[in-house]
């Protein structure tokens, strides 16, 4: 994982090759259903990279006059950051779900740590990245850290694990799929304007339960003449 988001990062930084990009996104994808038990350095990047490809992508928007990245499109600079920001976001998701996320704490309080930077980009004029489409880890962040807040001891990581290993019902409660998200949008403006804590639409991902099993692929020759396997994301 750690590889991966490096190769990631450092592509749309300075290399800027879609091949390599969608090979990227591909792995991250397929490793998605497997992320769980994440040390404590590796989720805090994961959160950390995800929220700079966001603020990258707001940017790139606003620059395109507000509107997103067209469906495919991983040729240019917005279409790149789109296509992380979508795949991260999934993997996200994933490593959040009821059924591995007492397992997934340090992610968990990874997204707290930075909820800040998520409610700046979910608040921003050129933000894609809408309620109903971020409700899961919005969620996530609101249970988390209200229950952090609620305790009122954590003063250090490790307190607030032990609030979030107590709160572990309670998070894999709100990870369920919302049945109405009409009051999330509300819920988000609002803690976005009294912050106080410990400091795009995207498409559904079909997991595939062995690598690539359930993903389309075909065959480049790259450079050096060697035939390999590009895997796509099956969206829905």
């Amino acid at each position: 994982l750690l590889t991966t988001l490096r190769a990631t990062s450092f592509n749309l930084h300075r290399l800027k090759d879609p091949f390599l990009l969608s090979n990227c996104c591909a792995v991250l994808l397929n490793i998605s259903p497997h992320v769980c038990g994440l040390h404590s350095y590796a989720a805090m990047r994961l959160a950390s990279v995800t929220v700079s490809c966001m603020k990258r992508y707001v940017v790139e928007c606003g620059k395109n006059g507000g509107k997103p990245a067209e469906e495919g499109d991983i040729m240019s600079t917005l279409g790149m950051y789109g296509e992380t920001c979508r795949t991260l976001l999934q993997l996200l998701k994933h490593g959040v779900r009821a059924r591995v996320v007492g397992r997934n704490l340090h992610l968990v309080y990874s997204l707290v740590y930075l909820q800040r930077d998520f409610y700046d980009i979910m608040s921003a004029r050129a933000s894609p990245f809408k309620a109903p489409e971020m409700a899961t880890i919005m969620q996530i962040i609101s249970c988390a850290d209200k229950a952090i807040q609620e305790d009122g001891s954590a003063r250090t990581a490790d307190q607030a694990m032990q609030v979030l290993e107590k709160t572990v019902d309670k998070l894999k409660a709100v990870t369920k799929p919302l049945t109405s998200t009409s009051s999330v949008g509300p819920a988000l403006r609002e803690r976005s304007n009294s912050f106080d804590s410990l400091a795009s639409d995207v498409p559904r991902y079909r997991p595939s339960r062995t690598l690539g099993a359930t993903l389309p692929s075909h065959t480049r020759r790259c450079m050096c003449g060697i035939k390999v396997t590009v895997y796509a994301c099956t969206c829905v």
